[in-house]
């Protein structure tokens, strides 16, 4: 099944890592996540470092299909929103700009919180050596 402009985000996003998966094999979410700010930063011209193989594969595979890397991003982002979130962009709500905010705000939740655990860990280590 091709992308369209007629299909929602979700759906969207969610053949978008079909086509990922079956181009390079499977991939955890938050690897997906990192290797299309990858793209969309070496499409926007803010990479410096050249593309690993895998990610040159995907970013043929975009090129292929007509998919902007900066839009494919956006698209993974917003199918991190919360589901509360979701259903006010179903709903018409809010707009797939503001769905990609709230989906970039967990990802930097997440990030936060894995941040928090390791310091949490490190602190009860020195506690530990210490002793």
């Amino acid at each position: 099944m091709k992308i369209n402009q007629a299909m929602d985000v979700f759906m969207k996003a969610e053949l978008l890592k079909q086509m990922i998966e079956q181009a390079i094999g499977t991939i955890s979410g938050d690897d997906l996540l990192t290797l299309a700010c990858h793209l969309d930063h070496f499409w926007l011209n803010r990479r410096k470092e050249p593309l690993t193989e895998k990610e040159m594969m995907v970013y043929e595979l975009l090129n292929k299909e007509r998919i902007n890397p900066s839009t494919a991003y956006s698209w993974l982002l917003a199918s991190r929103a919360p589901n509360d979130v979701r259903r006010r962009y179903e709903l018409g709500r809010i707009q797939s700009r503001q769905l990609v905010l709230f989906g970039r705000n967990e990802v930097e939740k997440a990030k936060c919180r894995k941040s928090l655990q390791l310091i949490r860990e490190l602190r009860d280590l020195a506690e530990v050596t210490l002793r």
